[in-house]
């Protein structure tokens, strides 16, 4: 029975992390994105999992594991809200929300549909997610959804032209 459960509890662990690891790369590229808090939890824990498994305690080996999985779940949450995604893929929160959902931007157009479907999820918002050639374009047509989040969040925006800097015309 207790070698039973010590399958099942690190075969759940073993998942957990080759999850994370496919988006994350690596589990520590995961946690440089963590607190120092969780980090070090992390740390803890995975010696006392490691120091467990050369034992032969099955029950001691299948709870260490079970602490593992919710620092990894931990750590990610983490990482997403600090504005990090798998593939240093980045976000930012323009801090207003628009018919709402909350605004993010991207820098990567490419990485629009993925970070709108996954940090939907992950923060548990819906969310609109703008490319920054997407403001661009937007800040050149005028009286536009830029000029609403312009006006909403109080933003100062710049034209910069030949060196000089200019007050755009909205």
């Amino acid at each position: 029975m207790s070698e039973m459960i010590r399958r099942q509890a690190v075969g759940a662990w073993e998942r957990r992390r080759n999850e994370a690891m496919g988006r994350w790369g690596s589990l520590m590229r995961l946690l440089s994105k963590a607190s120092v808090d969780t980090v070090t939890k992390m740390a803890s824990a995975m010696e006392k999992y490691n120091n467990a498994l050369s034992g032969s305690d099955d029950y001691e080996i299948a709870r260490r594991a079970g602490v593992l999985e919710p620092g990894i779940e931990l750590g990610e949450k983490e990482a997403w809200e600090a504005g990090y995604a798998p593939n240093d893929m980045c976000w930012f929160d323009l801090g207003i929300r628009v018919e709402g959902k909350r605004a993010v931007a991207v820098m990567n157009s490419a990485d629009a549909g993925y970070v709108a479907s996954q940090l939907s999820k992950e923060l548990d918002d819906a969310v609109v997610v703008y490319a920054a050639s997407d403001i661009v374009l937007m800040a050149q047509e005028g009286q536009t959804l830029l000029h609403q989040l312009k006006h909403k969040a109080d933003a100062c925006t710049t034209i910069v032209n030949g060196g000089r800097l200019e007050e755009p015309t909205w």
